[in-house]
């Protein structure tokens, strides 16, 4: 399918519309799908309509990675909710797996669930807060997984960005549970600052993704502990498994996960 959301201003329509805070927040819609956009530019969540569960976003599905790297999350910690696509994501294919998301917005928590189909369910819990706070504050738990997707109108949260808060995550996670982080920084020097802090936390057990589609941006994956798969074949068949359970193209993502981090994986 040709890309629905690559030039906002064709054959879309607004569907709502608010001002807070971040700025100006916006729900648009085409013929295939529903788009969250900060200030008219920044493009936060995507949402086929004949598919709401389905990960829209090539930078969503490198964060499903994180499935592959623990076979086993059973709680999972989503810092940044904005459309809800991971939770939605989540919840459906690992429906056992207690969830709780972090919003900073209570207009974007609202949006979630009445534009992009956010479920109301019991393990699934939404907290408005800033994650730099929340996971420092006694409502955070020990997870499987923390997924970082905490964007304002133009760039990534100062919360999320120093060695601080990703002790923080490390202590919250786990043994072998992964922390994964979607990183838009532009910035050279403000990139390798933040690489620098994740590789001292998590004792270089960090593996890097970039994203194809949108320049600057790059997926992390930190484990905590020694990587739990290793072997090529294992892994493989497990990428292929995950693929005909979700739809998402695990086997490539895998493939270019090995080329970025050939030592590693």
């Amino acid at each position: 399918m040709k890309n629905p959301f690559k030039n906002k201003k064709t054959n879309q329509r607004l569907l709502y519309t608010v001002k807070n805070g971040i700025g100006v927040i916006e729900v648009m819609e085409n013929q295939f799908a529903r788009t969250l956009y900060f200030n008219s530019a920044s493009r936060q969540s995507c949402m086929y309509l004949d598919n709401p569960k389905a990960l829209a976003l090539e930078y969503t599905q490198s964060m499903a990675l994180s499935f592959l790297l623990n076979e086993n999350i059973n709680t999972a910690l989503i810092l940044g909710l904005g459309g809800g696509s991971l939770v939605k994501f989540i919840h459906h294919y690992f429906p056992l797996c207690q969830i709780d998301a972090v919003e900073k917005s209570q207009e974007v928590k609202n949006i979630a669930y009445n534009y992009f189909a956010l479920p109301k369910h019991q393990n699934i819990q939404v907290y408005i807060d800033d994650a730099g706070n929340f996971i420092r504050s006694s409502r955070a738990r020990e997870y499987d997984l923390i997924a970082v997707d905490a964007y304002d109108a133009n760039k990534m949260s100062n919360s999320v960005q120093d060695i601080g808060f990703f002790n923080a995550c490390f202590t919250h996670l786990k043994p072998g549970g992964v922390f994964c982080i979607n990183l838009w920084i532009q910035h050279t020097g403000a990139l390798n600052s933040v690489l620098r802090a994740l590789n001292s936390c998590f004792s270089n057990q960090v593996l890097h993704l970039p994203v194809e589609e949108r320049k600057a941006n790059l997926i992390l994956f930190g484990i905590k502990g020694s990587f739990s798969i290793t072997q090529k074949n294992p892994l493989n068949r497990h990428a292929k498994k995950l693929q005909e359970q979700t739809g998402v193209d695990f086997l490539p993502l895998l493939r270019k996960l090995r080329k970025h981090n050939p030592h590693n994986i």
